[in-house]
């Protein structure tokens, strides 16, 4: 497990590898195990192959964004959606953003766990996307994720220290 958090990264280029349905539908069967408020698993994904709709997808996301050409180069594209009626609120906060937020992390670690690369994209037009899948009103958009083998696999990207992450007992004391 730590090789797989550790060694995994945000993938923006894909190679014209194929993936068996099978090692797809094998990645979200363990995404959909992920815990989530009350066991109510709000989330359902969207498993896409078509390209009209993954070119649909892409263009749901800001020319800006990085993670946007991912979406047409891979061979899948998976859109992660929460229905937040079948979440929690804890003190006025939607939890549903929280479980899609744990089975998102889910999915993309199953995915490096077999040599796919993922790339969380959140910077959609949440509208457009849905029509693309036409998915029901009672949906919200969790983010959309690329699938695929990578082109090429990024550097390490620098991360904050131990220290600088992490308060010991109560912030402000020093014992």
């Amino acid at each position: 497990m730590k090789n797989v958090i550790c060694n995994r990264r945000s993938i923006r280029k894909y190679s014209e590898d194929k993936v068996p349905f099978e090692v797809a539908k094998e990645v979200i069967e363990i995404a959909r195990k992920a815990p989530s408020w009350k066991n109510q698993q709000c989330w359902h994904f969207v498993l896409v192959d078509d390209q009209k709709i993954k070119e649909q997808l892409a263009d749901a996301i800001p020319e800006g964004n990085p993670g946007r050409k991912g979406i047409t180069q891979a061979p899948y594209v998976i859109v992660v959606l929460a229905d937040p009626e079948h979440s929690g609120n804890l003190d006025g906060k939607p939890y549903y953003l929280v479980d899609g937020g744990i089975v998102f992390s889910t999915l993309m670690l199953a995915a490096a766990e077999r040599g796919l690369g993922t790339c969380f994209v959140g910077w959609v037009d949440e509208e457009s996307a849905k029509k693309a899948c036409n998915v029901p009103e009672n949906y919200r958009l969790i983010g959309i994720t690329p699938l695929g083998v990578a082109q090429y696999m990024p550097e390490e990207k620098p991360r904050k220290e131990f220290e600088e992450l992490t308060t010991i007992n109560a912030f402000g004391k020093e014992d």
